[in-house]
């Protein structure tokens, strides 16, 4: 039992001694590791700037009123005006093949003029009492019924042509000519070259409170907010409807800047307050599904991690809602080969060189 006893202790002293042996190797090692150069970096202070919070839509120009190119018969399209077209009153718009039923119209225009003729004779030998009244009465029918239908067969015709009321401003056509148009289908749109169309865009619904207050602009110039809708959509966004200022605003643009066209898409940029806040290029930020981050340099050159809440890319530099604080020194290059506690060596003297041509 002694000698096992002596065994195990024998043991335990030789792995103690191996164990000692190899931890002052190990830091006899870390002692004599070669030194590193610090990383090469470029940094940027984070300031505070004012930012224009605004967003970019794209919206379409309607008309406040529905003025529809339709027909009530169904035929094939002979004519119909160029896109975005500006006709004058009486013109033909767009219209149907008539071609038969203008046939059948000279057809009855002839039976009619004979009617007419022969009723006036009859007239006169029943007024002589050389014809009985039957007789009379038969070729007065035949002229009437006659008349009758040469007046529907011109309404027909006139039907299937459909001509300006006044000076107006055509739409995008859907019909090209040779196609068949079913009845009530819509061939075109047109609008009043008088009437002010409005502009309609979508827009989420998070900015609806700030809507009332922003600043709306049309290609660059300033729109009046007509209206806002009162639900959202299936996509969470609401429709919004401005036009644009009229001729008495001082910001009034060109008249031929504001005769939009119906069907035109436009794009809009809604402005809204200015605000003081810290933005940072966006290069300085490190992405990544637990938390995105961004490098400061303290002031014994050793960078740490930084979580940040990011706001809205303006440009090239992005917002910073929380974790930095102005004055602070934030790594804007080389962050994917960083870690915290390094040592960096800063160099801005890059940035402000002149780029030889």
């Amino acid at each position: 039992m002694k000698q096992i006893f002596l065994g195990i202790l024998a043991s335990l002293v030789i792995i103690a001694s191996l164990g000692f042996f190899k931890f002052k190797q190990i830091q006899a090692a870390m002692k004599n590791r070669p030194n590193f150069p610090p990383e090469a970096v470029t940094t940027t202070v984070a300031e505070k700037t004012v930012i224009e919070d605004s967003i970019k839509l794209v919206g379409t120009v309607v008309s406040e009123t529905k003025h529809l190119v339709t027909f009530p018969f169904s035929g094939r399209l002979a004519f119909i005006q160029e896109d975005f077209a500006q006709v004058k009153k009486g013109e033909i718009i767009a219209s149907l093949d008539h071609k038969i039923e203008s046939a059948r119209l000279a057809n009855l225009v002839t039976k009619l003029d004979l009617a007419e003729k022969i009723y006036n004779k009859t007239d006169k030998l029943y007024a002589a009492k050389g014809v009985s009244e039957l007789e009379y009465d038969t070729r007065k029918a035949e002229y009437f019924a006659l008349k009758s239908e040469v007046r529907a067969l011109r309404e027909e015709i006139e039907q299937r042509i459909f001509r300006a009321t006044e000076e107006l401003r055509l739409g995008t056509r859907r019909f090209n000519v040779g196609e068949v148009v079913t009845a009530g289908t819509v061939v075109n749109t047109f609008q009043n070259v008088d009437e002010e169309p409005v502009l309609v865009f979508s827009i989420p619904h998070r900015y609806r409170a700030k809507l009332k207050s922003a600043d709306i602009k049309v290609g660059g110039h300033l729109a009046e907010l007509v209206g806002i809708d009162s639900q959202v959509d299936e996509y969470q966004l609401l429709q919004v409807k401005v036009k644009l200022l009229g001729a008495d605003s001082p910001e009034a643009p060109l008249k031929e800047q504001q005769e939009w066209l119906v069907g035109q898409k436009l794009m809009v940029e809604v402005l809204f307050s200015m605000s003081e806040t810290i933005a940072i290029p966006t290069s300085s930020i490190s992405y990544s599904p637990l938390g995105n981050s961004v490098y400061v340099v303290g002031k014994d050159k050793t960078i740490e991690k930084r979580e940040v809440t990011l706001g809205k890319a303006v440009k090239d530099t992005i917002i910073i809602q929380s974790g930095l604080q102005p004055g602070e020194e934030v790594v804007t290059t080389a962050t994917f080969k960083l870690r915290p506690g390094i040592e960096v060596f800063v160099n801005n003297t890059s940035l402000n060189k002149d780029i030889p041509l």
